[in-house]
């Protein structure tokens, strides 16, 4: 039985990305004050993400919550990615280290 879901907005720092196909990941593993969570990235951003979004950054997601209380489990599915405009590097440009 899952309940109703809840809007989540969540701030962290990525860790890396979850997913049978290195190239389009599934989830993205998001730390939130010492806690590591895994958000369910969009179907139509999984190929894009590693583009945009690396190791360290800094990421906003926002999107729902669904609790599924007879397995015990909370899933995270983002709606969107949001990465401040000075983590992002262009392409061809190196990272500052």
């Amino acid at each position: 039985m899952q309940s109703p879901a809840y809007w989540f907005n969540l701030d962290g720092t990525c860790r890396g990305f979850l997913g049978p196909d290195p190239g389009k990941p599934c989830s993205l593993l998001l730390e939130v004050e010492a806690e590591y969570l895994a958000v369910q990235l969009p179907p139509a951003l999984r190929p894009s993400i590693q583009r945009c979004v690396q190791v360290g950054d800094r990421v906003n997601c926002v999107g729902r919550s669904h609790i599924d209380r007879q397995a015990g489990v909370i899933t995270l599915k983002a709606y969107q990615v949001f990465v401040p405009a000075a983590a992002v590097t262009p392409p061809g440009m190196a990272r500052p280290a």
